[in-house]
């Protein structure tokens, strides 16, 4: 009889967790127009888009800022907003000002903000892809996206030893960009992420 509770208790609360979490998709977008992405090479700017798709009804949306300063991660405070659609999109630019110095720019129905940020030799830094090994839920807290350099490698490039940055495989590795410093040694760059929470229309 207690197994058959324990059973029963299970399945509740796997259903209830199911009913309040949904399935996220997150897909990126580079500039389509030649022209454009040429002129933004020209001035070292980096571009996405990223599309967040899903059931967002009933949930109030957070998006915050995090940096990681050799090694050591802050989270600014969340942008909070609330989508009415099925699809969040955020545009993002980027520029390296100098070697320490970046210029982050993100836009979307919720939010038009352009600010100056310390990054750490960002000269390397690109906006990279966050990918995850697992689906997502509105469950989870979710990485949208970094500007981040790479894996530093060393290799051999006729018959002479030298430094070189591997992107692909720092995007490739699907591992949450909060372990990337312990992971890889990546210390200093910003992501974003977004969470999801029940709206209470009382706290707002």
């Amino acid at each position: 009889m207690c197994r058959i509770f324990t059973f029963l208790l299970f399945c509740l609360v796997s259903f209830s967790m199911s009913a309040q979490s949904s399935k996220v998709e997150v897909s990126y977008e580079l500039c389509k127009d030649d022209m454009t992405r040429e002129l933004m090479d020209f001035q070292d700017i980096r571009y996405y888009q990223v599309f967040i798709k899903g059931d967002f009804s009933g949930k109030m949306c957070n998006l915050v800022m995090v940096h990681c300063r050799d090694g050591q991660l802050s989270y600014d405070e969340p942008i909070r907003f609330q989508e009415k659609d099925s699809t969040i999109r955020l545009t993002y630019f980027a520029q390296s000002i100098d070697s320490d110095t970046a210029k982050i720019s993100l836009k979307s129905k919720a939010v038009h903000s352009t600010r100056k940020y310390d990054v750490k030799n960002c000269k390397s830094h690109i906006l990279m892809e966050t990918y995850t090994e697992a689906p997502l839920t509105t469950a989870d807290t979710i990485p949208v996206i970094a500007y981040t350099t790479g894996l530093v490698q060393n290799f051999m490039f006729e018959g002479k030893p030298v430094t070189g940055i591997d992107y692909c495989g720092l995007r490739f590795a699907k591992v949450n960009p909060k372990e990337w410093s312990e992971k890889y040694g990546v210390k200093d760059f910003v992501y974003y992420i977004i969470y999801f929470e029940p709206f209470d229309i009382g706290k707002e």
